[in-house]
């Protein structure tokens, strides 16, 4: 589930991005790179944390239409992982780009994707990311149920009907790739 997501983000916000006002639009790489990397630190706490991240897979199993940053929070104080939890996944995953010396742009990305008021130099990347996962979440309303997010639509410089299209354009092609969302899932 989680590459599943992650390969799906990372589409979401290429394939959003190549709709921007030109000006805006950020390589089309960092792109993929920043959807498919945005929640990292969920691995990480995962391979520190076994049993906690077990936890977290079935609480998020039982609740998909939560977010993990909000999931996260019911769990706080539990175990081992309490200090790192606390931090919430996309700290440990910045705090992880950063050792990795990954760019700014990815780090920013990773760090402030659950943040809607962040205003940066690295914006465009952050509410594309935010704009991705809202659209997984909601993907069960689409094309007009559900509302798109006014700040993500005003710092992208979009309109919901652009957004709408290359969600279900994406949506319905998912399939195509999640292949290879089952290959990393099957890397050790």
């Amino acid at each position: 589930r989680f590459w599943e997501h992650a390969v799906c983000t990372a589409v979401l916000v290429q394939k959003l991005a190549a709709v921007l006002p030109r000006p805006l639009r950020p390589p089309s790489g960092l792109c993929y790179l920043c959807g498919l990397l945005h929640d990292f630190g969920i691995l990480l706490l995962g391979h520190l944390f076994p049993p906690e991240f077990k936890l977290l897979n079935n609480v998020a199993g039982a609740n998909p239409r939560q977010s993990v940053s909000e999931l996260e929070q019911r769990l706080l104080g539990m175990g081992q992982a309490r200090d790192l939890l606390a931090m919430g996944h996309a700290r440990v995953g910045a705090w992880l780009m950063q050792a990795w010396k990954m760019p700014e742009a990815l780090r920013a990305a990773v760090l402030e994707h659950h943040n809607a008021q962040y205003r940066g130099s690295h914006q465009v990347l952050v509410h594309l990311v935010q704009l991705a996962d809202f659209i997984q979440l909601h993907a069960a309303q689409l094309p007009s149920a559900c509302e798109i997010p006014a700040h993500n639509l005003h710092v992208l410089e979009v309109s919901p009907q652009q957004v709408l299209e290359v969600a279900v354009s994406v949506l319905e092609s998912r399939n195509e790739f999640l292949s290879l969302a089952q290959l990393f899932a099957r890397t050790p």
